[in-house]
């Protein structure tokens, strides 16, 4: 856990030398690759889906051709 400080407080200093626009600049860039991290892991989590557009267009068209026969 030292080592961690250490190393936070060394990247505070740096980011602390850094102007207001350019410490904006490397929030953004840190925000970014969170974003990409995060979106990764829900990607990941999906299941592929396995319907194809005939089977769903296929579906429709019995539904539809069910309610034209009550109707």
């Amino acid at each position: 856990m030292l080592i961690e400080s250490a190393t936070v407080e060394k990247l505070t200093s740096y980011i602390r030398e850094l102007s207001a626009a350019e410490q904006k600049e490397l929030l953004k860039a840190f925000e970014y690759r969170k974003a990409l991290q995060e979106a990764e892991r829900l990607s990941n989590g999906v299941k592929k889906n396995k319907v194809s557009l005939a089977s769903i267009t296929e579906a429709v068209n019995k539904v539809r051709s069910e309610r034209k026969r009550r109707a």
